[in-house]
């Protein structure tokens, strides 16, 4: 088995701005995986919150290659995957490589190798960032075909947002705040005013740090509370269990394909609701968590369609709703220039 990478960049649509952050473009690693003339490609979106980069991704496939034979199987080479520390958004990529070329090799869609169905109906919801009135009304233009809307909040117009977004549309709406209300009083009032805007659920209203006063918070509300930067891998679900309504896994965050579908089942054992979500991935990464998309309770994979130079395609979105592609593996395809 042959290992290689790249490095590509990825242009957004908008100018991306949340509670922690604005961006126009970001860098991810694409690997690929090569044996016995099948190939399989993963996708690496690190995120600074996790201390990762394109470097410290780079630096661990080097490492990776080194330990690799011809012969290993993949649950041997998953398992010397996991067992090394830390790099989650490396090791997905290389797991999310290494299930594409096996079910390529077997001839079989990675959904059907796992024993679930392309048929449910996957609605995914369409993220707004924070912006001005103008740009936000330009934004949900663009997005009436989405029949969910996920809006990022966490600034000092908050309120002025949902506002703006009520007088356009009385959509379901799901919030991601980011860790941005830093101050529990004010989240109180805050969440006290979503509470008849029709929203599904809140991502992350609070700093991980304050455990205490997201359980506080929960007393005041009843929308569903998620723990998206508090839970980051299988061993946090215990953790979060008694401090939050749901989870939101991302195959860069947990590590994969392997380990989100365990932790999507230890989820459901510990009644904890399930969001799968992204970052602004290519269809390589999208692609690969919307195999797993017929076991979770909430879709958000719209992170391909964010940007304007996806260099792959894969699964399809129309009118909101994710269709798997019943081809082996993943399912994608590079775009030919």
């Amino acid at each position: 088995m042959n290992i290689s990478w790249e490095e590509i960049e990825l242009y957004l649509r908008h100018t991306f701005v949340t509670a922690r952050e604005s961006k126009k473009n970001v860098k991810r690693v694409i690997v690929k995986l090569e044996d016995d003339g099948f190939y399989g490609l993963g996708e690496a979106a690190p995120s600074p919150r996790y201390s990762e980069s394109v470097e410290t991704v780079k630096n661990f496939l080097n490492e990776f290659n080194k330990l690799i034979s011809e012969n290993m199987s993949l649950y041997t080479t998953l398992q010397m995957l996991n067992n090394l520390n830390g790099n989650y958004s490396a090791k997905s990529a290389v797991d999310i490589a290494l299930y594409d070329l096996h079910t390529k090799k077997l001839n079989l869609p990675l959904w059907q190798y796992f024993g679930l169905t392309s048929d449910k109906i996957i609605n995914t919801s369409f993220t707004i960032g924070i912006d001005t009135t103008e740009n936000i009304e330009r934004k949900l233009d663009e997005a009436h075909e989405f029949k969910v809307l996920k809006i990022k909040l966490g600034c000092e117009d908050d309120i002025k947002i949902i506002q703006t977004i009520r007088r356009y549309t009385d959509k379901p709406l799901r919030i991601d705040v980011n860790e941005g209300w830093k101050n529990l009083n004010k989240a109180i009032e805050l969440i006290k005013y979503l509470e008849d805007n029709n929203i599904e659920l809140i991502e992350q209203p609070l700093p991980s740090e304050m455990l205490y006063e997201n359980n506080r918070l929960r007393e005041q509300t009843t929308i569903p509370i998620f723990a998206d930067e508090n839970c980051k891998t299988f061993e946090d679900l215990i953790l979060v269990k008694d401090y939050f309504d749901g989870i939101n896994i991302k195959l860069s965050k947990c590590g994969g394909i392997f380990n989100a579908y365990l932790m999507i089942q230890v989820a459901r054992y510990l009644n904890l609701k399930i969001m799968l979500g992204c970052m602004i991935e290519s269809s390589i990464g999208i692609s690969a968590a919307a195999q797993l998309a017929s076991m979770v309770d909430y879709i958000d994979l719209d992170g391909n369609l964010l940007i304007n130079n996806d260099p792959y395609t894969g699964v399809i979105c129309k009118e909101g709703e994710l269709k798997l592609i019943n081809e082996p593996g993943i399912g994608v395809m590079k775009i030919e220039k």
